[in-house]
Order: structure tokens, then sequence, then C-alpha cells
């Protein structure tokens, strides 16, 4: 038994006498608070906490600088808590080392309270705690949770500068690992090439043929032109004797009806002059020259003129032929008595109705023409006329009144004389204005000629 004695300073409330007569409990013994104390700084682990020693654990991925902050600050917490333990247990340490030298051993002699030991005060700490409780057991440690395995990212090899071996390797194989693009060596597409040479070549072909193809469609064209120009001018001696036929009172039928044919070819010819002319001219794509094709501008200009002037020739020549069988035709009634029986009455009554309306739809029909506008008028007048002249002419016969029938016979022959007088002259007239045209239009279609000669 432990045997306490009174201190004068620390123990004036009695407690050692109580512990050494047995009616308090002794203080702890020096294994019991070194037992203590390890159990009060004994670090329990959280949950989840690795407890494989260090040299157990695998090699660590290299530390970026947001974990390498987080490692700081934990080992620097852990740092601070490891000090502070350190210094709880060299405190813990001092103090059981003092609570020892505190403690005798003695042996009592049966009398309580009584013993041969004695106390060094001088060894005893200056304060003791002045009340003792029973030491509770440590709290069961709290399960362990397997940690969450987070993998580990893949460890990125140190870059190295190439060396002499890297140097050295095949050029085929690095081409083999690079990209298309990025191939030193590459093998060549033949058939875009082959297409490239074509499409070369075509546009050297293009570029060599398609001006000498302009310049053939243009030579065409020229040529186009003039047989249309030569048809015409060739034409042009037929022309002038149908002009002389036409023009010609006493002309036979057989020359009139000559003339009618030779109008009707030189109007063909004329108008088949206009409509090659009409005809567009060749395209030309884009980079060819085309001055050759500009250069037929005028040419087809010139050309549809002169056909359209050719054209006016042959309808002035037919003109001039519809005068010339018309008019002489106008109140042609032949021999026509002063007297006569009824029966012969009613039948120049009949033939004068007739003629008189043969002469209308002809009078209606003469064309339009300046030379013979004269003609024209005097035949309409005639014909207002004739029709009056028919009833005084009937009614007279009717009368028996010979004298009277005899001056309306004179009257009507002096109508058709006067007529053709006038239409004979629109004739002259005609001829000698056509001839001239003939011959000035036959120079201009030489003229043409010789431009659709020249290149």
């Amino acid at each position: 038994m432990t045997t306490r004695f009174p201190d004068d300073t620390s123990d004036s409330d009695g407690s050692w006498f109580l512990e050494a007569v047995g009616a308090a409990p002794p203080p702890p013994t020096a294994a019991d608070a070194m037992a203590e104390l390890t159990r009060e700084n004994e670090i329990i682990p959280p949950p989840g906490a690795d407890n494989t020693p260090e040299s157990d654990t695998k090699q660590t991925p290299t530390p970026t600088a947001d974990s390498n902050a987080e490692t700081d600050a934990v080992s620097t917490g852990a740092a601070s808590k490891n000090a502070a333990s350190q210094d709880a247990v060299s405190k813990d340490a001092v103090t059981v080392a003092m609570r020892t030298t505190q403690i005798t051993t003695s042996s009592f002699d049966g009398d309580p309270g009584t013993t041969n030991a004695t106390y060094d005060r001088s060894t005893r700490p200056p304060t003791r705690p002045t009340t003792t409780r029973p030491m509770a057991p440590p709290p069961p440690p709290p399960p362990t949770v397997a940690p969450a395995t987070i993998a580990d990212p893949a460890p990125v090899p140190p870059v190295e500068p190439p060396g002499l071996e890297a140097r050295q390797v095949d050029a085929a194989q690095v081409d083999a690992t690079l990209a298309r693009p990025l191939r030193t060596k590459r093998s060549f597409r033949w058939p875009i090439v082959v297409i490239l040479v074509l499409l070369i070549a075509a546009v050297a072909v293009a570029a060599l043929l398609l001006p000498q193809a302009t310049e053939s469609e243009a030579l065409q064209v020229r040529q186009s032109y003039y047989d249309a120009t030569s048809a015409v001018r060739n034409h042009l001696p037929a022309t002038q004797t149908a002009l002389d036929a036409i023009t010609t009172i006493d002309a036979s039928p057989e020359s009139l009806s000559t003339s009618v044919s030779i109008i009707a070819t030189l109007d063909s010819l004329a108008f088949d002059m206009e409509a090659t002319a009409a005809e567009p001219l060749p395209s030309v794509l884009p980079l060819v020259p085309k001055g050759a094709i500009d250069a037929l501008k005028p040419l087809q200009q010139q050309t549809a003129l002169l056909g359209a002037e050719g054209t006016g020739l042959a309808s002035r020549l037919g003109n001039a032929y519809i005068y010339h069988t018309t008019i002489p035709d106008l109140m042609d009634t032949g021999n026509l008595p002063t007297s006569a029986s009824t029966e012969t009455i009613n039948t120049i009554s009949v033939t004068l109705a007739t003629s008189l309306s043969k002469d209308a739809t002809a009078v209606a029909e003469l064309p339009t023409d300046d030379t013979f506008n004269v003609v024209r008028e005097e035949a309409v007048t005639s014909h207002t006329r004739y029709a009056s002249w028919q009833t005084e002419y009937l009614s007279a016969l009717t009368s028996e009144n010979t004298e009277l029938a005899l001056d309306l016979v004179t009257e009507l022959d002096e109508m058709r004389t006067r007529l053709n007088a006038t239409n004979a002259s629109a004739l002259g007239e005609f001829r000698t204005e056509v001839d001239t045209w003939i011959v000035t239009y036959a120079g201009q279609l030489e003229a043409h000629m010789t431009e659709l000669t020249q290149s």
C-alpha cells in the first residue's frame, strides 16, 4: 500500500489521509498512467484511410500544381498535428516521471495510518489533482470503409530530344506513319495527270483550230452573200428584156408572157438575197478572235438592202405589166351600132353590163405607183363616166335617136384613146426610169460582190 504524507501547500484538504487509510482510491500507478497517456494520444485513422505502409504503396503519379498545393496543405496540417502530439507525449512523460518520484513503497505494521517510510516532499510536483475518477474505456474505432478506387492517370512519358538513332530512322517508315498530305514522297495520281494533259492539249488545239473555224464560217457566210448577189446581178439583163416588152405598146403576147416569168424570177432571187442576209451571224466562243465575224455585219446589212432593192424593182416591173395589160382592155365594147332592133338592144345591154362589172374590178385592182398615178386616176374617172354612158346609149338606141347614139359612141372611143395614150406615156417614162435604175443597181451589186471577195 502506498503511503501519502500531508503537504502544507497542496494537501491542506486532507485527501492524503483518506488515501492512506483506504477511504479514497489511490492515484494511478506509473504503468496505469503510461497506459492512459498512450490511449489518450493514440491517433485513430479516419474512415477510408489507407493503413498500408508507405513501403507497400504503389508509385504515385506526377503531382500537378493543384495536387501539390493540396499535398502541401495536408502535410503542413499533419506536421502541426504531429508536433502537438509529440509535445503532449513529452509533457505526459515528464508528469509520469515526476509522479514516479513522488511514490515510495512501504509496508504497514498492522496499524492503519502508520508506516515506517519517509516521504520526499522536494520531488513532489507543485500541484496534483484533488479528486480521482475512474478511467473510461476508449471508444471503439469506427468501421473502416473501403476507399473509392480512383483510376490513376496515365503516366506521361518524358519527352527526350531526338538522338542520333532517331534521326537515322528510315524516311519511308516516317512517311508511312504520317498523313497523306504530310508525306514527303507521294504517288502520282495518273488518271488526274492524264486528264490534265488531255485538257491542256484540248485547249491548245482549240486555240489553234477555233480561230480557223471562225474564219471558215465567216468565209461561208461571205460565199452565201456572194452567191445571192451574183444570181441577182446575172438576171438583170433578162430584166431589161422584160422591161422592154412591158413598156412597148404593140408588144406581142409571147413577149409579155415571157416578161412575167422574168419578173417572177427576179422577185424570187431578190427575196432569197434578203433571206440570206436575215440569217444570224455565227456565234463566237469567249477568248476567240471575232474580227472575221464583226467584218460580216456591214456586208450583211448591204446584202439585205440590195435584196430589198431587187424586190422593189421586180414589184415595179409587175406594176408596169399590170398597167400595160389592163388599161387597153377597159371600156372595150367592140363596134357599137347607132341603131338596132329590140333583140339587138337586149344583147348589147347584157354585153355592156358585163363589161362594166369587169372594168370595175380591173380599175379597183390597179396598183399604186408614182409613175402610173395619173393613169389610175383617169381610169377611175373614165369608168365612172362609162357607167352613166351605158344608160344614155341604150336609151338612144331604144328611142332610135341615131345622132345621139353616134355622139355617145364617139365619146366612148375618145375616152379609151385618151386613157391609152396616158398609159403609153406613163409606160415610156417608166422605161426610162427603170432602165437607169437597173444599170445603177447592177453597179451596186458588182461593188458588193467585190467587197465580199475581199478578206
